[in-house]
């Protein structure tokens, strides 16, 4: 039933309590046009007028005796108070819920299909009751979090939603204890939260919460989508919609301070700030500091700010106009026991909001998925009850990810829902464009398989980068630190991807991005890889076995002999493997004549430079490379190619004659045949026996070749 008007119902004394709320819940019965909120302090009632102001919903004030003496009261529903006598504001409570619903508080509601408020102990009792007396609701009390145990679970199971009203002390630890034992028996059960820290917080949302369930919002408010992580810079309005991304423009603050049905929105945050595009959320902006205070982030302690940035303005969560908060963040709401004060953070700002009805975030560090303000947007604009919406989402994310129960958590009554009409069509592109800004993939809905990058070789890598490091030449020590942390961060996206790859079944898009990050982490790994080697050769030459024979082993009497390709001599075939680990193998062509001719890393058993052993030193040298695998290949492999001409002077300034080449190999094949660009040398080469050194890079797997090459006029 939507109520068209209010009555602010003042309580003078705390005895009058009981009295005011059975009151306000017989009327509620009986007059179902008007909402009658008692409220006891003079900061809720201004806090309160403030939000039926913000819900455009008239109202008066009135005393408590006032009020029974008006006829506003039927005169059997003022003998009906007269059952309340009850001693002290807890028991009246518990008596005025007995006397309205006509039935006795519960330790369960086995068999329900109703709504259930859930008190934790006895101030968590005294919210669920003053809650369910205002929205008809069913009540059960549990003495503890201990209670609250998959049997418990079970036996309520087929209630419509549950509606949690925690003590002060609700830590993540109980929260990880009830969401494992719901998990158990009652999985498909909504469940939320009231807002449990602080007095005033707690008593600012039950109100806020039963005005937005008892009243219909002002029809033509917008659902604001800000996503200010994505690179992409734009705003944009559709119908009631606003999408804005990136650092935003200036108007994407003023839309922040417009009246709107929902803030939904995906950005950095510690539970104290958090970066809105140009605004920065500040939970220390209109919030009295006590010096004492020990627990609090750095700002509260000065005027420094970590969010700051040029033409950044800071805005209060009660500066926020929205119904709805859903903030999908790296840490959304601190709970007790967290490294700050429940007292001073974002979730305690917009309990005093005069606006925020329903906060919708993380509470831990979780795994975020891409994917959570559009699966948000369509699903609570689509008229879904928040509980249900939540459900979901956090199912999937479980499923995807295998982190949390409850990635999302609700401080609001989880049968909240949009009110009202959609534009189908202006939702349909609003979708889009928050696809469009999350590039997301709109065409088709098939698993997205990723390429898993390899990292089965990368100990070659590191020993090269380590052993190389020690050389005293800068040019070669700067190249080889770099090679270090290419490799490095190359091994951690690709094992970022496989885990996600492995976690991730039902929300597979959302790896595209992470896919993406490993393969520009491999072109990093092989630009290092090649500027190591130019540098070598550039002061050195490129025989890298002198510094990584220091931690290899020969591995058995040998693979046997073969033709060297080069000078048709006796070709010994050896494997070397790195010290205590045999199975980091390295496969070595050593000719007497031209030394090692393949210094191979991986999969590839053969490999040849094919061109002339002649080089005119006016003209271009054409040259391929011919590889052999032991295995076929997967999927796409990225190779990197490079080919240089040791110069006769390494000093490190002349040109080198390089050639260079990348590709892809798409095809499954056990051999490969690659062309390089012509090879051009620089007028400083002279004629005489030089080294055509070549380095091939397949993912993390490296293979060197050498051949002699005689330049001629």
């Amino acid at each position: 039933m939507v109520r068209q008007a209010a009555i602010i119902l003042i309580v003078e004394q705390p005895s009058e309590v009981g009295l005011a709320y059975l009151l306000a819940a017989l009327s509620h019965q009986t007059q179902k046009s008007k909402l009658v909120l008692p409220v006891m302090h003079e900061r809720t009632n201004k806090l309160l007028q403030r939000n039926l102001d913000f819900m455009k919903l008239e109202y008066t004030e009135m005393k408590l005796a006032s009020f029974l003496a008006s006829e506003t009261v039927p005169k059997n529903l003022k003998e009906r108070t007269e059952h309340l006598d009850a001693a002290n504001q807890g028991d009246q409570i518990r008596q005025a819920y007995e006397i309205a619903f006509n039935r006795k508080l519960a330790t369960d509601a086995v068999g329900t299909d109703q709504p259930v408020c859930v008190g934790v102990g006895e101030s968590g009792l005294r919210s669920a009751l003053q809650y369910a007396l205002l929205t008809e609701r069913i009540v059960c009390h549990v003495p503890d979090y201990n209670a609250l145990t998959s049997d418990w679970f079970a036996r309520i199971a087929s209630a419509q939603s549950l509606f949690i009203f925690p003590t002060e002390t609700f830590s993540i630890k109980h929260l990880h204890q009830l969401m494992a034992a719901k998990e158990q028996s009652a999985p498909n059960c909504p469940i939320s939260f009231a807002y449990p820290f602080g007095g005033l917080q707690q008593d600012a949302m039950q109100l806020k919460m039963v005005v937005a369930m008892s009243c219909e919002l002002p029809a033509n408010r917008y659902v604001h989508t800000l996503l200010p992580l994505s690179s992409r810079r734009q705003s944009v309005e559709i119908g009631k919609y606003r999408i804005s991304s990136g650092h935003g423009e200036p108007k994407e603050t003023e839309w922040l301070q417009q009246a709107t049905r929902a803030l939904i929105t995906m950005p950095h945050s510690n539970g104290v700030n958090m970066s809105l595009g140009h605004a920065v959320l500040c939970a220390r902006k209109k919030r009295e500091v006590n010096k004492k205070a020990i627990a609090v982030h750095p700002c509260f302690k000065s005027e420094l700010c970590n969010r700051d940035k040029p033409g950044a303005i800071h805005l209060s969560p009660t500066e926020i106009p929205a119904s709805l908060v859903m903030s999908y963040t790296c840490w959304g709401v601190v709970l007790a026991g967290g490294t700050y004060d429940t007292d001073y953070t974002l979730a305690a700002q917009f309990a005093l909001s005069p606006y925020t009805s329903v906060l919708i975030t993380t509470y831990t560090t979780i795994k975020l998925d891409s994917e959570a303000p559009l699966q948000f947007l369509q699903d609570y604009e689509s008229g879904n009850k928040i509980g249900d919406t939540v459900l979901r989402f956090n199912q999937r994310h479980y499923a995807s990810y295998r982190d949390v129960l409850s990635a999302l958590i609700i401080f609001g009554d989880p049968e909240y829902s949009q009110a009202g009409s959609v534009n189908q069509e202006d939702l349909a592109q609003a979708v889009t464009a928050v696809k469009n800004v999350l590039q997301l993939d709109q065409h088709s809905s098939t698993p997205l398989m990723p390429h898993l990058f390899s990292t089965t070789h990368l100990d070659y890598s590191r020993a090269v980068g380590q052993l190389t490091h020690a050389i005293p030449i800068k040019a070669v020590s700067y190249s080889a630190t770099a090679l270090q942390q290419a490799t490095e961060s190359y091994w951690a996206a690709a094992k970022c991807l496989a885990a996600r790859a492995t976690t991730q079944q039902s929300q597979p898009r959302d790896i595209k991005p992470v896919e993406n990050y490993a393969r520009e982490a491999l072109l990093n790994f092989h630009a290092a890889w090649c500027d190591l080697y130019l540098a070598m050769i550039h002061h050195l030459g490129g025989y890298l076995r002198l510094q990584t024979d220091k931690v290899y082993v020969y591995a058995g009497s040998g693979e046997g002999t073969s033709i060297c390709p080069y000078c048709k001599g006796t070709l010994n075939v050896n494997r070397v493997h790195l010290a205590n680990e045999p199975q980091q193998m390295r496969l070595l062509h050593e000719c007497p004549n031209c030394a090692t001719v393949l210094d191979a890393v991986g999969e590839c058993i053969s490999a040849e430079i094919q061109g002339h052993s002649h080089c005119s030193v006016k003209s271009p040298y054409d040259m391929a490379l011919t590889l052999q695998l032991r295995n076929k290949k997967s999927g796409k492999k990225q190779l990197t190619c490079i080919a240089v001409i040791e110069p006769f002077i390494k000093n490190g300034q002349s040109e080198l004659a390089v050639s260079k080449a990348q590709t892809t190999l798409h095809e499954e094949r056990l051999s490969y045949q690659i062309s390089l660009p012509e090879l051009i040398l620089p007028s400083h080469y002279v004629c005489g026996l030089h080294t055509l050194n070549v380095l091939v890079l397949v993912e993390d797997e490296v293979v060197l070749l050498r051949r002699p090459i005689y330049l001629i006029d």
